[in-house]
């Protein structure tokens, strides 16, 4: 998977426009100032936040949760020359380079201008596919399209698509700042204008363009052409960063029985231990800015374009976009971008409790083992330590409740051959998960256990 920063550097599958030193775009482009570099000059380029467009896209599914689903965002700006420039984020423009089927259809199908890298700028910033530990075997990737197919032939042979995406996400929440030009297409008018589409996204073929003239000098700065009155867009919110939390495991001993145990040899049955470990999940958060939609009222003053008004309301706010409308038979109403949310995801990862290293232990202690061997064998000649520590896995096996909290609780016996007073305790470990290292933990009786030894006195 993806370690290291990707620094975004350009969208998609588009034509780069780029002229050695003129200072306005060529025929046929959208008129913009260039710098020495043929980039456009953003210090003659004022930029304003006019629209967006997301489109949800479902990435994977995760038991207990369903459907993990990602927005492809699109923000459009317009310019003092009378420009628009669409801008997607980051993530978008990866995402649809591997899949460019999600594309939406009008931009597919429209001619827009970029003036920054190709996609492949992207890998070529990481020092190649290399960095992704994606071995191509010397073959040599000349196109968005061919990588786009390369990243995408390795996602299905990974067998983790939503993994991979997840990751993907991660590292560009941490990438560099990257210029607004290096990431926009450049239209001579707005793509998402209902003004020029039948339905948000998608949009009208493209009319030929009239040829525009170089203007005389760079100076003064031609006047904005004025544009139709529009409310101003929410200003995107910042989302809290990714969280990872757990709580520390638990083991403790319920129950012990008989509550005086007699050594075998003398008839003793031993000493039955029950005990309990819990481990609890990792809880995965995450935030994910998301626009809210409400249907209103046409309103000519805010958005430019008559609509009628057939006097029927505006339907339901859950009624879905049909016909352009938020409803059928109202076409007087429109969905319109609401305020920016953030958006609370969840998940609980299991880390489960290994029986293997869930034992209980009995240690005889030492001065109960110097007692043997002095006092006791002078009374008993012959007398010596037989089996002074036990080491016993309960009978048990673990159980994931559907909180992601493991549990195991079952009993270990314990038959006693020596008399004396032993240290009991419960150890345990658990497997780890994707976020967090395996971890050890174990509880101790408080006291010590006495097992005796008939018609004596046990010494501590």
């Amino acid at each position: 998977m993806v370690k290291t920063k990707l620094t975004v550097l350009s969208i998609f599958f588009f034509v780069v426009v780029l002229v050695s030193a003129p200072v306005w775009a060529q025929t046929g482009n959208p008129l913009i100032p260039l710098n020495e570099y043929g980039t456009p000059d953003m210090d003659l380029i004022d930029l304003t936040l006019t629209d967006a467009y997301s489109e949800p896209i479902v990435i994977g599914s995760l038991p207990l949760f369903g459907d993990v689903t990602i927005n492809l965002s699109y923000d459009v700006y317009s310019d003092n020359y009378g420009n628009s420039w669409v801008v997607p984020d980051p993530f978008t423009i990866l995402y649809t380079t591997i899949y460019p089927e999600t594309i939406p259809d009008g931009l597919a199908n429209s001619t827009g201008w970029a003036y920054g890298s190709l996609a492949m700028g992207i890998i070529d910033n990481l020092g190649g596919l290399e960095a992704l530990n994606i071995d191509v075997g010397g073959v040599t990737i000349n196109t968005d399209q061919e990588l786009g197919a390369v990243l995408r032939d390795f996602i299905e042979m990974e067998g983790d698509h939503l993994g991979f995406m997840m990751e993907l996400g991660k590292v560009l929440a941490d990438a560099d700042s990257t210029p607004l030009w290096q990431l926009s297409w450049v239209y001579d008018h707005n793509p998402f204008d209902p003004e020029d589409t039948d339905q948000l996204g998608t949009m009208a073929p493209p009319t030929p363009r009239p040829t525009r003239q170089r203007p005389p000098t760079r100076t003064p700065r031609p006047t904005p052409t004025p544009r139709p009155t529009a409310t101003p867009m929410p200003t995107p919110i910042t989302c809290p960063p990714e969280s990872i939390s757990q709580k520390p495991p638990v083991a403790t001993i319920l129950e012990t029985f008989p509550p005086h145990p007699v050594v075998k040899g003398q008839g003793g049955q031993g000493l039955d231990v029950t005990v309990r470990a819990i481990s609890y999940p990792v809880i995965h958060r995450w935030w994910t800015r998301e626009r809210k939609w409400e249907c209103k009222w046409w309103d000519v003053d805010t958005y430019g374009v008559p609509r009628p008004n057939n006097g029927n309301g505006c339907c339901p706010e859950d009624q879905q976009l049909q016909n352009g409308g938020c409803g059928v038979n109202t076409s007087d109403c429109w969905w319109v971008a609401g305020d920016w949310e953030c958006v609370e995801h969840t998940e609980a990862i299991p880390d489960p409790i290994l029986m293997e290293y869930f034992n209980v232990t009995a240690l005889l202690r030492q001065t109960s083992v110097e007692w043997i061997q002095t006092d006791l064998a002078s009374k008993y000649p012959g007398a010596d330590i037989k089996h002074p520590n036990w080491y016993r896995q309960p009978d048990a096996s673990p159980t994931i409740l559907p909180n992601g909290v493991c549990i195991v609780e079952g009993v270990a016996h314990i038959p006693f051959e020596d008399p004396g007073w032993y240290d009991v305790s419960v150890n345990a470990q658990t497997a780890g998960t994707i976020y967090t290292p395996p971890r050890s933990f174990s509880y101790v009786m408080p006291t010590p256990q006495p097992v005796y030894l008939m018609d004596t006195m046990l010494i501590r």
